[in-house]
């Protein structure tokens, strides 16, 4: 028989211990080896602080390490992979291909030299190539993706792919907003699109930024028109409307009806809602028409660069009409100009 203590140990057994007894070892490190017919506990005191287990474990009940929380690391190594599995034993951040996690959860391929992000939770790290987040499912599933929840709502914004139809769609406050479809098209459910940097727009015929490619407005709304070259009173209308796309301004007004008095100078009307060019050239037209509210047989005239009127001019001559005095005077014009 082999003696543990004050114990005996069958010699059967005693190949399966190995007990120190130079006195180098750990007294520290306990391993309790009980006797199930009596009941009896053996202490086992271990050479070291390393337990190494060579060959196959099955371990069929709860496993629990570290439960006392001190600050030791707990590593797997596989072949090839000194940290294919590392826990952080001073935060419990999780590394798979690091002892060095900086989150929750740090996938590391390569060193990427890369800033941290404080508010992420989890980061994957590869310094060259493609680190991707790879979702497989079949063809025949209906939806796999990314939710985003909270109190409210478990599903409040979404980034989902419907593998039966290839279909991207973009969820906001628990409802699809935008979807890229499988051809290409893009289709805004609900909301609008908007540039919030001025000069920024939608770039047509091009496959690169280019400012003279790129629609960069489009407005739509109404104006106050204003005269200059007589008195106006009972208007019957004063709102113009306009339709401005990219740098070019469209316009319209009529009135069914005014009075006219004092007419002098240049027949003039003025508010309109964007200045034009400053460029000496951009001199734009201005039509009339159902009118009987200027004189020489004005068919209409331009407005001038740099500003926010239009002149009405005498028909076939390099000279400016003007109002005719009276009552129920009509006035339609429209026109368009760069601004």
């Amino acid at each position: 028989m082999a003696a543990l203590g004050s114990q005996s140990i069958a010699s059967s057994y005693e190949q399966l211990l190995h007990v120190d007894r130079d006195g180098g070892g750990n007294t520290t490190n306990l391993v309790a080896v009980k006797d199930g017919d009596n009941g009896t506990t053996f202490a086992l005191q271990l050479a070291s602080d390393n337990i190494k287990v060579d060959g196959t474990t099955d371990l069929d009940g709860q496993v629990t390490i570290n439960e006392s929380g001190a600050d030791k690391d707990f590593r797997v190594e596989a072949s090839g992979a000194a940290n294919a599995l590392f826990v952080q034993g001073s935060d419990g951040y999780v590394g798979i291909g690091t002892a060095a996690p900086v989150d929750l959860l740090h996938i590391f391929a390569t060193d990427s030299s890369a800033a941290d992000n404080t508010n992420a939770l989890m980061v994957i790290e590869k310094s060259a190539g493609n680190a991707l987040l790879h979702f497989k499912s079949a063809n025949s599933s209906d939806n796999i993706g990314i939710a985003w929840g909270d109190v409210a709502n478990s599903q409040s914004g979404m980034l989902v792919y419907n593998h039966t139809n290839d279909v991207m769609s973009f969820n906001t406050a628990a409802a699809e907003r935008m979807r890229i479809e499988a051809g290409g098209d893009i289709d805004i459910g609900t909301g609008d699109i908007y540039f919030s940097t001025a000069g920024k727009g939608i770039c047509l015929g091009v496959t690169s930024n280019t400012d003279s490619n790129t629609l960069d407005d489009y407005e739509e709304g109404t104006f106050t028109i204003g005269w200059s070259g007589a008195s106006m009173s009972s208007v019957g209308n004063s709102t113009g409307y306009y339709t401005k796309i990219g740098d070019t301004v469209y316009f319209q007004y009529y009135n069914n009806g005014m009075t006219i008095g004092s007419a002098s100078g240049t027949a003039t009307i003025t508010g309109l809602p964007f200045t034009s060019s400053s460029t000496s050239e951009a001199y734009a037209t201005m039509n009339l028409q159902y009118a009987n509210a200027v004189d020489g047989s004005s068919s209409g005239g331009h407005i001038g660069n740099n500003s926010t009127e239009a002149s009405f001019t005498d028909e076939g001559a390099a000279s400016y009409a003007t109002y005719i005095d009276g009552t129920g005077k009509k006035l339609m014009v429209s026109g368009t100009y760069k601004v």
